[in-house]
């Protein structure tokens, strides 16, 4: 195996799904060969795999679809569910996020911390408000659930 082989990076995207974000990432090259055979076998060739690559990568489901030889609408849609299934169960501690300390606030750190999940209240400046949505809780998965209706829904999840 050339060396170079196994340390070449390929994309994956970085995503936003249901106001939960996903930073982008890499894999080594020959996961994304794996990936690409299924694909390319379901899509055709009208874009290599470097292609593929330079705008931007594959998401994180369409790599998990391809990998297992499911690269469709439904197996795609699978393994979206379970990726998030998966972000909401290896969180354990979240770092919540707000411009004020009040009652709202607290609710949502008792909710969580009675399910045994850690959190770490970080109290912003008001200025941030112009450029994030508040409150907003970045879990350890690296996963940003932003403004009430995003915090209400990972609170459900994750405590249910």
């Amino acid at each position: 195996m050339n060396k170079s082989y196994d340390v070449q990076q390929f994309s994956i995207q970085g995503e936003t799904r249901d106001r939960t974000k996903f930073l982008p990432c890499t894999i080594p090259w020959w996961l994304a060969e794996l990936a690409y055979k299924e694909y390319a076998r379901q899509q055709g060739r009208d874009q290599s795999i470097s292609q593929i690559d330079r705008r931007g990568g594959f998401g994180r489901a369409e790599l998990v679809a391809s990998i297992r030889g499911e690269y469709t609408s439904p197996g795609i849609a699978k393994a979206q569910a379970e990726l998030s299934e998966l972000a909401v169960r290896t969180t354990d501690v979240v770092e919540l996020f707000a411009i004020q300390n009040d009652e709202s606030i607290a609710k949502i750190r008792d909710q969580l911390e009675q399910s045994g999940i850690k959190v770490a209240i970080h109290l912003c400046p008001p200025s941030t408000a112009d450029w994030a949505e508040f409150p907003f809780i970045r879990d350890l998965s690296g996963v940003s659930h932003y403004g009430w209706e995003s915090v209400n829904a990972f609170i459900r999840r994750i405590t249910s």
